[in-house]
C-alpha cells in the first residue's frame, strides 16, 4: 500500500506542478514512510492504521524524526522538501531554491 499511495502521490505533484495541497495516506508507520510521502508531493500526511498498532507514541517519533531531517538537511521550513524526490528526479530546484539563485543573481549583477 505505501508504495502505491506513494507513486500516486508522486504522479499528483507532477501534473499539478505542484499546485495542489495532496494528503499522503496509505502506510505511514513511521518518520522514513511519512517523509516519503512529503518528498513524493504530499504537504500533509494522515496516520490512521499506524496509529492503531503503534500507538499513540508513533506520532511523537514521526515529528521528531522530521524535525531531526530538516536539521540534517538544514531546512527550516518542512515545506521546503515536499516534493523533492521530483526535483531530483526530474533535475529540477525547489521553488525557495530557484528563488535563492535569483537572489543572489540579482545581488551580483547590483553590486557592479
Amino acid at each position: 500500500m505505501h508504495d502505491r499511495s506513494t507513486n500516486i502521490i508522486r504522479h499528483i505533484y507532477k501534473q499539478t506542478c505542484g499546485d495542489l495541497p495532496i494528503i499522503g495516506v496509505g502506510g505511514i508507520d513511521n518518520t522514513t514512510t511519512a517523509l516519503d510521502k512529503i518528498k513524493a508531493g504530499a504537504s500533509l500526511v494522515q496516520v490512521y492504521t499506524g496509529l492503531v498498532y503503534r500507538g499513540p507514541g508513533l506520532i511523537q517519533e514521526i515529528n521528531h524524526g522530521i524535525a531531526k531531517e530538516l536539521e540534517n538537511l538544514g531546512v527550516n521550513n518542512i515545506m521546503d522538501i515536499v516534493g523533492v524526490s521530483i526535483w531530483k528526479q526530474n533535475f529540477l530546484m525547489s521553488p525557495q531554491m530557484l528563488l535563492d539563485k535569483m537572489y543572489i543573481i540579482h545581488v551580483k549583477i547590483n553590486s557592479k
